[in-house]
């Protein structure tokens, strides 16, 4: 019987190895996970938007890489940066925020490459209007505004979004 000892020992450290191997495989192969589409943070506050104000709301023109009011080109988002209800929790430039509209058939990826414009822009905390929204059938809607915290850009790369104090010159940077 001492080689059915023999047999079985080889055996079970053969059972280990393959184990091990499959183990140091698992954690270590280069398929990683897909990165999001973007990254928003956890909801600022609320921005008290009307109907009105829906008109005038700059929307992201996805063709042309701009930004538009109306159908016109729009060169200054700094001067549509809108202060947070006094009522909100924030402090700093997380006061501060900018109120768009985006298409009721809007993609996905229409919304990754709007967000991505802003964060490139340096512009970080951003309340989505949706065209035909229901809730601005009255005088005005509450409507979140969330911060942006990433967003994958075309080539797959995270652009992380930073706070840029915004001036009509990094603004109108964003149009481009």
């Amino acid at each position: 019987m001492p080689n059915s000892r023999k047999v079985r020992r080889a055996a079970l450290v053969g059972v280990a190895l393959l184990l091990i191997g499959a183990n140091v495989w698992w954690f270590t192969r280069g398929d990683s996970a897909p990165v999001a589409d973007f990254e928003l943070g956890v909801p600022l506050g609320q921005a008290r938007i009307t109907l009105r104000d829906d008109e005038d709301l700059p929307r992201y023109d996805l063709d042309g890489a701009l930004w538009r009011v109306g159908g016109g080109p729009l060169s200054d988002l700094a001067g549509r940066i809108r202060p947070l209800a006094p009522s909100s929790t924030t402090s700093g430039d997380a006061d501060r925020f900018l109120a768009i509209a985006m298409a009721a058939n809007a993609s996905p990826d229409d919304m990754r490459r709007t967000l991505l414009a802003l964060a490139r822009a340096g512009i970080c905390n951003v309340a989505v209007v949706q065209d035909g929204d229901q809730s601005l059938t009255g005088d005005e809607a509450a409507v979140p505004v969330h911060h942006i915290v990433a967003v994958r850009a075309d080539d797959g790369a995270r652009v992380a979004c930073v706070p840029r104090p915004q001036s009509a010159a990094a603004a109108s940077s964003a149009s481009r």
